[in-house]
């Protein structure tokens, strides 16, 4: 896997992970009676959230160091782990999409209320009989009030004759004709209130699904809408714990893997080395100056290297081993026990020759 895909891949599982966390984090808060308790279960979500993206690596390490009740173990806590993490994502996933899907029905109810209204008001608005505009339809009005037959009918209260009548009529017909105007211009103002509304509804609102995604896939497939609805919460959840759990295990194992066999293979090299190194001298060493002794006879570590040291500077016999390799030699000798007491680490089994120590019985 070349460096750009593996960041990639490592961005894409960031962003997963910090949205399973940000998710469970979420879905816990919503469990809490009270604060307190909603941000510990807040808290514990998000960290078994986190925790299952190292047990991978862990489970793996275990099952190459054949530790199979800590591999065991690891699997049944990675299970675990995602297993809630699949419950808390599917509860934050379930209750955003309804959420989501109640709040686009109610616009959608809204549009079609608004719709409605609009409908009855233009259809009111185009029944209305023809007019001039109020003003001219007042001005008349106004000349018509100075006219005798206007007093004489006492404002057209009590017309007595056909002359009169007539005036009236005309009158009456001026004041029906301004009733139209006035009612045309409220009409006008309710019209254009409730076509702002229905624009800020988004102007789709009548023909567009609750959830448009779902509707699609229902008439492609033909199923169901809760079923459809449940298929892709779950595959959500899915996508992001399957993918926040696995993602880093499976671009870095390769990685990981690669680099312990190195570190094994570097180990073997310089034990192989060492064993390389080892000169005849430090046998003659040990054939010389260490001597089997009693199984409860001890020498120090310490005591013996200072020997060997005094032994390889009594012969110019070059560098002498450094005191981790000493030890590593000293493991392919036949020797006792390792022991510490005290601080110390102590050979058992062996001695200096001349300076035999014995431990004594309790």
């Amino acid at each position: 896997m070349n460096l750009v895909m593996r960041c990639v891949g490592v961005v894409g599982t960031i962003v997963l992970i910090a949205v399973s966390v940000s998710m469970n984090f979420r879905f816990g808060l919503s469990l809490g009676k009270t604060e307190w308790d909603a941000l510990v279960l807040g808290m514990a979500s998000a960290g078994a959230d986190g925790f299952k993206v190292i047990l991978p690596f862990a489970v793996a390490h275990c099952w190459r160091s054949a530790r199979y009740l800590a591999t065991a173990v690891g699997v049944v806590l990675w299970a675990l782990f995602t297993a809630y993490s699949m419950t808390s994502s599917l509860g934050h996933s379930a209750t955003n999409r309804a959420e989501v899907a109640g709040e686009k029905r109610h616009d959608i109810a809204v549009y079609g209320d608004l719709e409605h209204a609009i409908g009855v008001k233009q259809r009111e608005r185009e029944q209305l009989p023809s007019f001039r505009p109020p003003a001219t339809i007042e001005a008349e009005l106004a000349a018509r009030a100075l006219d005798w037959r206007w007093l004489k009918s006492q404002q057209c209260r009590a017309a007595y004759n056909s002359d009169t009548r007539q005036f009236c009529g005309g009158v009456a017909k001026l004041n029906g004709e301004l009733a139209n105007a006035r009612r045309a211009a409220v009409l006008d103002d309710e019209l254009a209130g409730l076509r702002a509304k229905r624009a800020a509804t988004g102007g789709e609102g009548a023909t567009a699904d609750a959830d448009a995604q779902v509707a699609l896939i229902g008439q492609l497939l033909g199923v169901e809408e809760g079923t459809i609805k449940l298929a892709l919460t779950i595959m959500v959840s899915l996508m992001v714990e399957l993918g926040s759990g696995l993602g880093l295990f499976v671009i870095f194992d390769e990685q990981v893997r690669r680099r312990v066999t190195e570190a094994h293979e570097d180990i073997s090299a310089r034990e192989q080395g060492l064993q390389f190194q080892i000169q005849p001298l430090e046998v003659v060493w040990f054939k010389t100056r260490v001597q089997k002794a009693r199984d409860e006879a001890y020498e120090s570590e310490s005591a013996l290297f200072r020997d060997y040291c005094r032994f390889i500077v009594a012969r110019n016999g070059g560098p002498a081993l450094s005191l981790e390799k000493f030890r590593m030699f000293l493991e392919q000798q036949p020797i006792g026990a390792v022991v510490r007491k005290g601080g110390r680490t102590y050979i058992c089994g062996v001695a200096l020759r001349e300076t035999v120590v014995t431990v004594k019985a309790a």
